[in-house]
């Protein structure tokens, strides 16, 4: 999959409902991560680390956002967007089989996640396997994350 496709999917998973791509870049605060593009404890719970490391794959900084990743799961391995973000990270650096273990990390830490699952089908997908992923886009979609929703055959 080509680096700019990658990054809409990127996008559709990480960007609050209704900003659009040149919001985001003018904004003076990044886009947070959540489950639930509309869930208050989404973001008062995401660490300024997650919030940030999410800002630099906006940027295409991925080296720059796995590190920041890294650093949030140091300071709360129980965060689910921790791995949601280092799997992004992951996957754009062409590390997709790290990228699927982070999303599955995420998965096992909250499996109502729908941010975790569109992860998943995200490395599924640059890995070639694209009907796991639909599987991991569907389940998105029946959680409410739906982006992913746009992702169905």
């Amino acid at each position: 999959m080509k680096r700019g496709l990658f990054f809409v999917l990127v996008w559709c998973l990480i960007a609050p409902a209704g900003i659009s791509l040149v919001d985001a870049a003018e904004a003076d605060s990044p886009a947070r991560p959540m489950s639930s593009p509309d869930s208050p404890q989404d973001r008062e719970n995401a660490s300024p680390a997650v919030h940030d490391a999410f800002a630099q794959i906006i940027q295409g900084n991925f080296e720059e956002a796995l590190r920041l990743s890294d650093e949030a799961i140091a300071q709360n391995p129980a965060d689910p967007n921790a791995y949601i973000a280092k799997s992004l990270a992951l996957a754009s650096l062409g590390d997709n089989d790290e990228a699927l273990i982070s999303a599955d990390k995420a998965l096992e830490i909250d499996p109502a996640s729908g941010a975790a699952y569109f992860a998943k089908a995200t490395a599924l997908l640059r890995m070639g396997k694209g009907d796991q992923a639909q599987e991991s886009f569907k389940k998105a979609c029946d959680l409410g994350e739906t982006r992913a929703c746009k992702f169905l055959k």
